[in-house]
């Protein structure tokens, strides 16, 4: 699974720099760049990092415009895919 995350058009809008969100919220400066410099960044996990600039940003972390959820295509290994029926 995939997570696509949008936050660089919410972080525009601010009009602040990467490292006045650094101080602002305490985290680092490299996190804070891996969410707000690319359109979208995809991680395979939600960070709480992603949490504090959502809350930071004001806006809702499950916000579908913002978090977007893509399955794996990939089907299950037929072991695990029997233990789950």
């Amino acid at each position: 699974m995939v997570f696509r995350i949008k936050l660089q058009g919410i972080h525009k809008a601010t009009g602040k720099s990467v490292s006045q969100v650094c101080e602002e919220t305490g985290l680092n400066y490299n996190t804070v760049r891996r969410y707000v410099i690319p359109r979208v960044a995809e991680f395979g996990r939600i960070d709480p990092a992603y949490i504090v600039l959502a809350n930071y940003y004001g806006v809702d972390w499950r916000d579908p415009e913002i978090l977007e959820f893509v399955p794996d295509a990939a089907p299950l290994p037929k072991a695990l895919d029997l233990l789950l029926a």
